[in-house]
């Protein structure tokens, strides 16, 4: 895990926030790339937890897979 910085993001009802963002190598199947991770505010957090809801994928991760499948 690599430690890359605080960065702005933005959830829609919560607005906009800053979180500190890592670089995590990720598998989905048989495809291993690198993913930004970072971490909800805790209010968003607890909020996504009565939903059931452990995150959230941002488009960032699909832009990625995309990327890697030639999309």
């Amino acid at each position: 895990m690599k430690q890359k910085g605080i960065e702005e993001d933005f959830y829609p009802g919560a607005g906009k926030f800053e979180t500190q963002t890592y670089e995590i190598p990720t598998t989905i199947g048989e495809e291993q790339f690198t993913v930004k991770y970072g971490n909800l505010p805790m209010l968003l957090q607890m909020t996504l937890a009565l939903a059931g809801a452990d995150g959230v994928i941002e488009y960032d991760l699909f832009k990625t897979i995309q990327s890697d499948a030639g999309y």
